[in-house]
């Protein structure tokens, strides 16, 4: 992953994508997603993908990061619990 002021970079494969509120990330870092710049960022990397961007959605990379987009914020982590929630 990278990130800049107005950059967002995720690399790696979606292995699993969850969606509204099935899963919850276990996050350690969370990164807030200010402006429309890196939002835009996060839905373009998620769409072409085959994904569409909602709130509470959480997505496993291959190699075993998960991630959660929730309220503007990006979270990161190594852990995930499924069910709704």
């Amino acid at each position: 992953m990278k990130m800049g002021e107005n950059s967002l970079e995720i690399r790696g494969k979606i292995e699993k994508f969850y969606t509204y509120r099935t899963a919850i990330v276990q996050a350690t870092v969370w990164i807030e997603i200010e402006g429309h710049v890196m939002w835009e960022m996060l839905n373009e990397y998620l769409e072409r993908r085959g994904y569409h961007i909602d709130n509470h959605i959480c997505w496993k990379l291959d190699n075993g990061m998960y991630f959660m987009y929730s309220d503007r914020k990006l979270g990161i982590g190594l852990s995930i619990i499924e069910g709704n929630w």
